[in-house]
């Protein structure tokens, strides 16, 4: 059986974007999605007062992905640990699927 490759290129501008900080908890870290030239780049910052602690960035994926199995993300990290997580639809309480990526700077 041949391999099949299927790529979603997804749009790469910051409008689907939105912002889940920890302000929804009393918190003040920050974070938002930026366009660059050719890459969306995620900024912000990290507050651990008001037992903060998280700043996020979600959007929803229209396509069709049923046939999809991997998923592929090209980062440049700051030493820091980072989370990429997927879910079957919009509802928080749903299945999902998470990735704890370790960043070195490069």
């Amino acid at each position: 059986m041949a391999a099949m490759t299927l790529t979603v290129q997804i749009d790469m501008s910051v409008e689907p974007w939105r912002s889940v900080n920890d302000g929804v908890m009393g918190g003040l870290s920050a974070g938002c999605m930026v366009s660059m030239k050719k890459h969306l780049r995620f900024e912000g910052r990290l507050s651990l007062e008001n037992k903060g602690g998280f700043a996020s960035v979600r959007r929803l994926i229209e396509q069709d992905l049923t046939s999809a199995k991997s998923v592929r993300l090209h980062l440049l990290g700051d030493g820091r640990e980072y989370q990429f997580r997927l879910r079957l639809d919009d509802r928080r309480e749903g299945v999902a699927w998470r990735a704890m990526i370790d960043t070195t700077g490069e």
